[in-house]
C-alpha cells in the first residue's frame, strides 16, 4: 500500500505519513498542526495546510481522515433480523426518523454488531455527520493538492488498532485520554458496540472528570447491553496510569477480576515508527489516525466510512422487452447458421462413409474369396503389438513391491491402467503417512528404479478423526511404467524338500510294482 496521509480534523490537526505493509503500519513522520492562528476561510486555509504540510516534508498525495467522537453522533439501535442486502435501508430508514437534519443533508454508515443465529433482533452502532462537514474537510484538502480517500470515527479506528494488536475476544473496553479529551470505548466481539466521549478542562481535576465519565459510559453501555461483561480493559494517553485503579473498581466484582492494561503506541506489534515520535506517540489522536489506515487497507472485518458506507446490493438487472426481442432474433439467426454448416459436413461425411464401405468390399472379396491373401490384416498388427506390449502386472508388483513397502505408510486406494499416453501403463496410490518423510523415502526408492517415473506430488494434512496418528494425506500419487518387470525367480529348494521329493518318487514307484 502506497503512502498515505492519516489526519484527525479537529482544533488541532494531528496527522501520520505512513503506509500499510503485511497488516502493519509503517509510520515516516508523525506531527500536530495547531488551528489557532488558521485562516477560517477554506481558499486560505488550503494553501495554510499545504504549507503546513510542506514544512512537515509530507509527500503523500492521499489522505484519510478521522473525525473526532464530539463532532459524529452515535447511536444503538436495535433492528429486526434481515439480511444483509437489506439492512442498510433499514438502517437509513431508522437514521432519518431519529435525526433532526433530512437524509440528504447527512453521512450515514454503521457497524452490524454480533448477536446470537436464533435472536429475533440485532443491533447496529449507527454514526451520522452532516454533509456539509464532509463537503468542508474535501474542499479544503482539494485545495492542497490531496485527495480525500476516507472518513471515519476516531474513536471507532482507535478501538480496531487495539483489538486488532491485542487479539482480544469477548467484551473489551479502551480508554483514551489526556489533557482535553476522554474516549471510553466497549468493544464486543472485536467490533466497537458504543463510544462515548468527554471534554475535560485544562485547568480542573482531570482525573475526576475522567473517572465520573468513564462511570457514565459503562452505565449507559449495561443498560444496552445487560449482559455486558468486560474482561479486558486497555487504557492509553497521558492519564492512563492515572486512572488504572479507578477503571478495575468499575469493572470487578465479586469472583470477577478484569484485567487492566496500560499500553503505549510505542509498544504495539502493528506500528513501526521509523523515527522517534517522542511525546507526540503518546496522544490517542496518533492511534485513531493509525487505525484509520488499518480500516482503509481493508484490515478490519467492519468499518465506519462516510465516504464508501454500506449499502445494499444492486438490484438484478432486468431486460427489456426489445433486449429480449433483438435476443430471441440473434438466437434465430445462429439457429439458422448452425444447421447450414452441419448440412455442409455432413455432405462431406457421407462421401467419407462411401468410399470406407468400397474398401470393406474389396478387403472382404480378398479375405473371403478372390486373390488370395498374402499379407496380415492390419487388425491382426495391432493385436500381435498390443499383446508384445501387455503388462505383466503381477511381475511389476513382485518388482514394486520391496520399493513402497513401509509400515509408517498406508495405502487406502491403488489404481491400474494400460491405457495411458506415454509409457507402458501407470499405478495410482492413494494413503496416509506418519510424516512427510516416508512418502519422500518412497519416492525416491521408485525413482531409483529405471522402470518407473514418479512426478513431484502435494501433500495435504489429514483431517480424519479417525485416523489422528496419521498426520499426512497424500492424493493420487501416479508412478508410471517405463519398462518391463522381469519374471520373479523361483526360489531355491531346500535339502528338506529334496528328500521329501525323492521320498515320494520312491513310494510311487513301490505302489507301481
Amino acid at each position: 500500500m502506497a503512502d498515505f496521509l492519516s489526519l484527525e480534523w479537529s482544533e488541532k490537526i494531528v496527522g501520520v505519513e505512513a503506509s500499510v505493509q503485511d497488516d502493519r503500519v509503517q509510520v515516516r513522520r508523525c506531527f500536530v498542526l495547531d488551528r489557532e492562528d488558521a485562516p477560517q476561510e477554506q481558499g486560505p486555509l488550503s494553501e495554510w495546510l499545504r504549507a503546513a504540510l510542506d514544512e512537515q516534508g509530507v509527500t503523500a498525495r492521499q489522505a484519510v481522515v478521522s473525525l473526532p467522537r464530539q463532532d459524529v453522533v452515535t447511536r444503538n439501535l436495535e433492528l429486526p433480523v434481515v439480511s444483509s442486502d437489506e439492512l442498510p435501508d433499514l438502517v437509513r430508514f431508522q437514521a432519518g426518523a431519529k435525526s433532526s437534519l433530512p437524509l440528504d443533508q447527512m453521512g450515514i454508515d454503521f457497524l452490524p454488531l454480533p448477536h446470537d443465529e436464533d435472536s429475533e433482533a440485532c443491533s447496529v452502532l449507527l454514526a451520522t455527520v452532516p454533509k456539509a462537514t464532509i463537503d468542508e474537510i474535501t474542499t479544503v484538502l482539494a485545495g492542497a493538492g490531496i485527495g480525500l480517500v476516507g472518513l471515519g470515527v476516531g474513536s471507532v479506528a482507535l478501538t480496531d488498532l487495539v483489538v486488532m494488536d491485542a487479539s482480544t475476544v469477548g467484551d473489551g473496553l479502551v480508554v483514551a485520554g489526556d489533557a482535553t479529551r476522554l474516549d471510553v470505548t466497549i468493544h464486543r466481539d472485536g467490533r466497537t458496540a458504543f463510544t462515548h466521549s468527554t471534554w475535560l478542562a485544562e485547568d480542573g481535576d482531570s482525573i475526576q472528570v475522567a473517572s465520573q465519565a468513564i462511570s457514565r459510559a459503562l452505565f449507559a453501555a449495561r443498560n444496552s447491553m445487560p449482559d455486558l461483561k468486560v474482561g479486558d480493559a486497555h487504557l492509553l494517553g497521558p492519564l492512563s496510569n492515572d486512572l488504572v485503579e479507578t477503571v478495575r473498581a468499575r469493572l470487578s466484582g465479586p469472583g470477577f477480576d478484569t484485567r487492566v492494561e496500560v499500553i503505549s503506541l510505542k509498544n504495539l506489534s502493528r506500528v513501526r515508527f521509523e523515527e522517534d515520535p517522542g511525546d507526540t506517540a503518546e496522544l490517542p489522536a496518533v492511534g485513531a489516525v493509525l487505525g484509520q489506515l488499518l480500516g482503509h487497507a481493508g484490515l478490519v472485518a467492519e468499518r465506519i466510512d462516510f465516504l464508501d458506507p454500506h449499502r445494499a446490493a444492486p438490484p438484478a438487472r432486468r431486460i427489456s422487452g426489445q433486449n429480449l426481442a433483438y435476443a430471441l432474433a440473434a438466437v434465430c439467426v445462429m439457429a439458422v447458421l448452425i444447421t447450414g454448416i452441419r448440412t455442409w459436413r455432413t455432405s462431406d461425411v457421407d462421401g467419407l462413409i462411401t468410399g470406407v464401405k468400397k474398401k470393406v468390399a474389396k478387403e472382404e472379396r480378398a479375405f473371403f474369396g478372390g486373390t488370395p491373401v498374402t499379407k496380415k490384416l492390419p487388425s491382426v498388427g495391432l493385436v500381435d503389438r498390443w499383446k508384445s506390449q501387455r503388462v505383466n502386472w503381477l511381475d511389476q508388483f513382485s518388482e514394486l513391491s520391496p520399493l513402497i513397502d513401509n509400515d509408517e505408510i498406508v495405502f487406502t486406494e491403488l489404481d491400474m491402467t494400460q491405457e495411458v499416453r506415454t509409457g507402458l501403463g501407470r499405478i495410482t496410490v492413494t494413503g496416509l503417512a506418519t510424516d512427510r518423510r516416508p512418502v519422500t523415502d518412497l519416492t525416491n526408492r521408485v525413482r531409483g528404479s529405471s522402470n518407473y517415473k514418479v512426478p513431484a506430488k502435494k501433500f495435504d494434512e489429514n483431517k480424519d478423526r479417525d485416523t489422528q496418528d496419521y498426520k499426512i494425506r497424500f492424493s493420487k500419487v501416479d508412478i508410471s511404467l517405463e519398462g518391463k518387470a522381469k519374471p520373479p525367480k523361483a526360489a531355491p529348494k531346500s535339502d528338506g524338500d529334496e528328500e521329501q521329493e525323492g521320498s515320494t518318487t520312491a513310494s510311487t514307484e513301490r505302489t507301481g510294482s
